[in-house]
């Protein structure tokens, strides 16, 4: 497949992406396949600083994952485009619409405030690509201009490691998992099934997580190894992930709308590694795992348990399976025979050049203009709130400026000389005594004669005056 399109010149592309262009996202859904089919990539941002004027040197505008959530920015790059009649793309690899309960990252409401702008771009774009299958169909609801282009192994990276022969086998043997934070829940899944093997084979085996938190029963565990990622870099994950060494794989998935729209890149990196491995039963390694021959696909935990029993007391299978499974990545799933499937994605978008937001259906319409109400109402609160939070500045800093008063008062000579007056009156006379009272009395008279005895005492003595005139 030819990297041009008809006209004879590479496919300039502006990217805006929430993610940064060397990790897993960055390198998986554009650098890889954009450098592989010949794609000419423009970098519309760095980091959180954005070019949207960069709209004018491209054909085509691409916004990734939860960068609407960047409201501002986003609908100038959208009008850019609209004036200029770029087609813009938006590309998902996540159903961030539909987190589940106890995701991590839904726990602490990361995404909150950009699903809104995620479901407004999902409508209002004139091509959304999706990683999966499953994921194309729920943002197909939404607009019927839907593409899949599916997650590959980027060979660039990824240099296939043999498996290890069984002759080879060593004690322990070595079980891991990697991931990211997020897939806690996953690993919740089965650790009764990975308390019971460790019970049961002792040292003979080390669990090595990288990357996903332990579960509260695993961190006791003595041949238990956690790991945080040590870069988020993909390229450098990748070479540190090769140099290790494992013997059977994991990617457990609880059974969710949001799992089953991911994709099976773990089997790619796994098999890669020249590591076997169990997963779950579920749509992201339908397509890539034969039960029993390139993996095991477990669903009970019976069977997750039966399987990594296999794979424990079996270096003979451990070997076949593993060389199954590279056979599959080579022959299916290398991002060098299938880059051009971009190329091709866009090629054709700029030919017929549909899905422009004239052309939206009602629904779609419908759901922009409900979505503009729902964040313009947004922003009016949230300005109702920085008033707010204006104001609580202001009294705060008058709290301290007097507070900081007080304290000078309370440090000064003067106050402590005044306290130790008080004290010495307390001994004198205490609060509720007989010499109080008198002393009350006193200064009732003392106060009468000040405001009435002493001006008529005067009064008397000025009238003796006029007289004696």
């Amino acid at each position: 497949m030819m990297s041009v399109d008809n006209s004879g010149k590479r496919i300039p592309v502006v990217v805006y992406a929430s993610n940064g262009w060397d990790t897993s996202l960055g390198v998986l859904r554009i650098v890889g396949p954009y450098e592989k089919s010949g794609i000419n990539l423009i970098k519309g941002n760095m980091g959180d600083v954005a070019y949207p004027e960069l709209v004018s040197q491209a054909d085509i505008v691409l916004i990734q994952r939860d960068y609407p959530r960047y409201a501002i920015v986003y609908e100038r790059i959208l009008n850019l485009a609209r004036t200029q009649g770029k087609p813009v793309v938006f590309d998902q690899d996540d159903l961030l619409l539909n987190l589940p309960e106890d995701h991590p990252d839904r726990l602490v409401y990361y995404y909150t405030d950009a699903v809104l702008p995620i479901l407004k771009a999902v409508a209002e774009v004139d091509l959304v690509t999706a990683s999966t299958l499953p994921l194309g169909d729920c943002l197909r609801q939404f607009n019927p201009n839907v593409q899949i282009l599916p997650n590959y192994l980027d060979d660039r990276l990824w240099k296939f490691s043999p498996p290890r022969l069984p002759a080879l086998d060593r004690s322990p043997v070595v079980i891991t998992y990697m991931g990211s934070e997020s897939h806690t829940p996953d690993l919740q899944t089965i650790t009764p099934v990975l308390l019971n093997l460790l019970r049961r084979y002792g040292n003979r085996i080390r669990l090595d997580i990288l990357g996903v938190p332990l579960t509260p029963e695993l961190v006791s565990q003595s041949n238990v190894v956690f790991a945080p990622l040590k870069s988020i870099i993909y390229e450098e994950f990748v070479n540190y992930f090769l140099s290790q060494e494992y013997d059977i794989a994991i990617a457990p998935l609880r059974d969710n709308l949001f799992n089953r729209c991911k994709s099976g890149v773990k089997f790619m990196e796994y098999s890669a590694s020249g590591i076997p491995g169990v997963y779950s039963r579920l749509d992201p390694y339908f397509a890539l795992v034969e039960n029993g021959v390139n993996g095991y696909l477990a669903t009970t935990l019976d069977e997750w348990e039966e399987y990594l029993i296999q794979l424990i007391e079996n270096p003979d299978l451990r070997y076949e399976m593993a060389q199954k499974a590279q056979e599959t990545v080579k022959r299916d799933w290398l991002l060098s025979q299938h880059a051009h499937q971009w190329l091709d994605a866009y090629s054709d978008l700029l030919l017929t050049k549909t899905g422009r937001l004239a052309d939206k259906s009602k629904s779609q319409e419908l759901l922009v203009n409900l979505i503009d109400h729902v964040e313009d109402w947004q922003n009016v609160r949230l300005e109702q709130y920085d008033k707010v939070l204006s104001k609580v500045a202001v009294l705060e800093q008058d709290y301290l400026a007097t507070k900081s008063r007080l304290d000078d008062i309370y440090n000064s000579t003067a106050w402590k000389f005044t306290q130790f007056i008080w004290r010495i009156r307390l001994w004198f006379i205490p609060s509720g005594s007989r010499r109080e009272k008198i002393g009350r009395q006193l200064k009732k008279r003392l106060s009468g004669f000040l405001t009435e005895g002493l001006p008529g005492f005067f009064r008397k003595i000025a009238k003796l005056i006029t007289n004696s005139s």
